[in-house]
């Protein structure tokens, strides 16, 4: 099974687009592939006649399930967006719980079980921690900093942001099963 998965999920060392995003991130993602997380870039998910399209999950086998909303918002862009009339519209941008509970559901009725945790981040890939800091109380509300992946962040600092998100398994996760069962897809006739 490990075998099939690895073909059909080979390493995405291009995660960030190098033309529109930060490129560090790049790198800082493919070590956390060396630290035995699997990554997915692009996941599209199937839950019976809806589809979730997701900018990245990662998968490691003593934590579960992380999923990545990606957003290339400039410090400038949400500089704008300060109006809590403003912030709304940004709300509509973005997800957290969502793809968790769509998830979770595809995952229920594929094993009949929770199978793992799940976890939800932002990618602000044009935002370094800096111009974070500058950010007005009522953005860093809307944004919460242990829930993003700033530009600047390196891999220790995103695998311990990762990892502390969700309690240690007893026992390791059976990442082939559950990311199988995730990206299993069915047809209606």
């Amino acid at each position: 099974m490990r075998s099939i998965l690895s073909k059909l999920f080979k390493k995405q060392n291009n995660f960030i687009d190098e033309q529109t995003d930060s490129t560090p991130l790049t790198q800082e993602f493919s070590n956390l592939e060396d630290d035995g997380f699997i990554l997915i870039k692009d996941a599209r998910i199937f839950l019976r006649d809806e589809l979730m399209c997701l900018s990245m999950l990662a998968m490691e086998r003593s934590s579960g399930l992380f999923i990545f909303d990606k957003h290339l918002w400039s410090f400038e862009y949400l500089q704008k967006h300060i109006s809590s009339k403003e912030i709304s519209k940004l709300k509509e941008q973005i997800y957290l719980q969502e793809p968790q509970e769509f998830i979770s559901q595809k995952i229920n009725e594929t094993m009949h079980y929770d199978a793992c945790a799940i976890e939800t981040f932002l990618i602000l890939a044009n935002l370094t921690t800096a111009q974070y800091e500058l950010l007005s109380y009522e953005l860093k509300e809307f944004l919460p900093k242990n829930k993003i992946i700033f530009a600047d962040s390196k891999a220790d600092e995103i695998k311990q942001l990762l990892i502390t998100s969700l309690p240690k398994e007893p026992k390791p996760l059976d990442v082939e099963n559950i990311l199988g069962n995730i990206f299993t897809q069915y047809s209606i006739n």
